[in-house]
């Protein structure tokens, strides 16, 4: 089984250490969507084949391939294969992870028909010692981020999408202190925005799978086989319209939040954190066709703060897709033309704030609570002037 592929060309990911940290975190919470594949191991290369259609899904060269390994520390993959590819056209390897079946053909010997296939053709010393250490630094790194991967499969984009954990998004939360009502709700906004990657990713790649498969025109009579056909036609539906604008809405809270929570939390900022929100966001706007459809979500309206954040914050490419997004992204309430609808978060967990804080005060949304301090600033102002 295909479990994920990183590609560090991307930056992504720093090196194996981190990719198989994001791969257990996945495993965990059950956020996988593997797929079963045939590795063949040809005279002078490796191919990734689809198991039902026996497509052919991705090739290698023996001398594109600078490291294969087993790994024995993921808990949920007792047999997992390890292959780090590069081509020559790339600048730096991809990692592929595979869950191997140990009663069956397990990783180990599969490593060893791979390494020994490599070490025939290897005389001009391709496993290159630096490859490893110039792409695959070693790292510590602990913080939780939303990444988006593409590679290119076939010569069709296929979504990959890497969720990272979020147990070490607030220092108080590592300390077990309880969090404050934004963390916890800023929180829930990235998870349902992981949730609907994964769900992209689901889409792209059983859509990939139909497309391959239509080429061959290869129309199976057994039962079992429609079956499969139906659950990859189900998996391939995008998401609807709604879900897409929820999602948009997600991340326009969730700018409102941080710049909330700027002056409370660190390792990593607020700052820190909007870069790495944006990736995802940049790849709603790819997938729904460019920037229109989300420049259309009114509603949350953003806060001056958010605004004055996503200013001081953004590079130039961040800069580009936020503007591109229009008044609703870049503009406050006060300054927007008409009223905005107001803007009640429904999370997919079912989790609501609690009506009544514990100090006895009825409970009130963080961004609009701060959307009235700020209408209040304003009027101060221009009554002092």
């Amino acid at each position: 089984q295909h479990l994920l592929t990183f590609s560090l060309q991307d930056g992504n990911v720093q090196g194996v250490e981190e990719a198989q940290a994001r791969l257990s975190f996945l495993a965990d919470n059950n956020k996988l969507w593997s797929q079963k594949m045939l590795l063949d191991i040809g005279s002078n290369s490796l191919r990734f084949r689809d198991a039902s259609s026996e497509d052919e899904l991705e090739r290698y060269s023996f001398r594109d391939i600078y490291r294969c390994d087993t790994i024995d520390t993921v808990k949920h993959f007792p047999s997992l294969l390890l292959l780090i590819c590069q081509r020559a056209n790339q600048k730096k390897p991809d990692i592929h992870f595979f869950n191997c079946e140990p009663m069956q053909v397990g990783a180990e010997l599969i490593c060893e028909d791979i390494k020994g296939a490599v070490s025939e053709v290897s005389s001009s010393s391709k496993m290159a010692p630096d490859a490893e250490r110039t792409y695959l630094p070693k790292t510590s790194c602990s913080v939780s981020l939303l990444c988006l991967i593409c590679n290119k499969l076939d010569q069709k984009y296929l979504v990959r999408l890497c969720v990272f954990a979020v147990q070490c998004l607030f220092p108080n939360r590592v300390n077990n202190v309880v969090p404050l009502v934004p963390q916890t709700i800023l929180n829930h906004c990235f998870d349902d925005i992981e949730s609907f990657m994964g769900k992209l990713q689901q889409t792209a790649e059983a859509s990939n799978i139909l497309t391959l498969r239509k080429k061959k025109k290869k129309k199976s009579k057994k039962q079992t086989a429609e079956g499969k056909h139906d659950l990859l036609a189900e998996k391939a539906r995008p998401p609807s319209e709604d879900e897409f604008i929820d999602i948009f809405q997600k991340f326009k809270y969730s700018f409102c939040l941080l710049a909330r929570l700027k002056s409370t939390i660190a390792s990593p900022s607020s700052e820190e954190l909007v870069h790495h929100v944006f990736r995802p966001l940049d790849m709603m706007v790819k997938t729904t066709g460019g920037p229109a459809f989300g420049a259309s979500v009114s509603s949350p309206a953003m806060t001056s703060s958010a605004v004055s954040l996503l200013q001081d914050t953004l590079n130039e490419d961040e800069a580009a897709l936020w503007t591109a997004l229009g008044p609703n992204w870049t503009l406050h309430r006060s300054v927007l033309r008409g009223p905005v609808a107001p803007y009640n978060p429904v999370f997919l967990s079912g989790w609501k704030p609690e009506a009544v804080r514990a100090d006895g005060q009825v409970w009130e949304d963080p961004v609009e609570s701060q959307h009235k301090h700020e209408a209040h600033r304003v009027k101060q102002e221009v009554r002092n002037t």
